[in-house]
């Protein structure tokens, strides 16, 4: 398991506080939005760099990379360096991050609800809960299937969660409508 983010500063604290043992990795997307802001050079051959190197998985192929990279524009090696390669970096990752490499999840949800937002706070918030339940109901079908499992620690998470949830109960209220 692991947290990907934009890098926020009141996102690692709250992060480090609420999940102090997972790890907390940069969204390569936002990485790269800062490199071409900061960086106006060679824009396109840099973007196709910094994903061959965010996703190499030999420590050979990311140094040619940034190799590379370093003969564009120094300061861009200076940078990814700063914030530390493992923190963006499947090769120099210390968990399997596999296929998290962006903060995807906060984006889809973004993309969902913007037209959402002009709902009343009820409202919204049932339309919140509605598409959390689905994409937790898919991904929970997938997830039976995948034949993958986490780790015994996070095995015992999820079934302690799992048997927690089994006791919560839904009771309907008509108090504030």
């Amino acid at each position: 398991m692991c947290i990907v983010s934009d890098r926020h500063a009141s996102i690692i604290k709250a992060t480090s506080r609420v999940y102090d043992e997972v790890p907390h990795f940069a969204c390569m997307w936002h990485l790269l939005q800062n490199i071409m802001k900061n960086f106006r050079k060679s824009q396109q051959r840099v973007t196709e760099l910094f994903y061959s190197m965010a996703k190499s998985y030999t420590m050979t192929e990311f140094n040619q990379c940034m190799t590379i990279v370093e003969k564009i524009d120094k300061r861009i090696k200076d940078y990814l360096l700063n914030i530390g390669y493992n923190k963006w970096s499947r090769v120099h990752a210390k968990v399997n991050r596999t296929w998290m490499m962006t903060s995807n999840i906060a984006e889809s949800v973004n993309s969902r609800t913007r037209h959402a937002k002009v709902l009343t706070v009820l409202h919204l918030l049932e339309f919140m809960r509605q598409l959390v339940q689905k994409w937790n109901n898919n991904n929970r079908s997938k997830a039976t299937f995948s034949g993958f499992h986490l780790g015994k620690k996070y095995e015992n998470i999820l079934r302690r969660n799992k048997t927690a949830s089994e006791k919560l109960r839904v009771i309907e209220t008509n108090k504030y409508v």
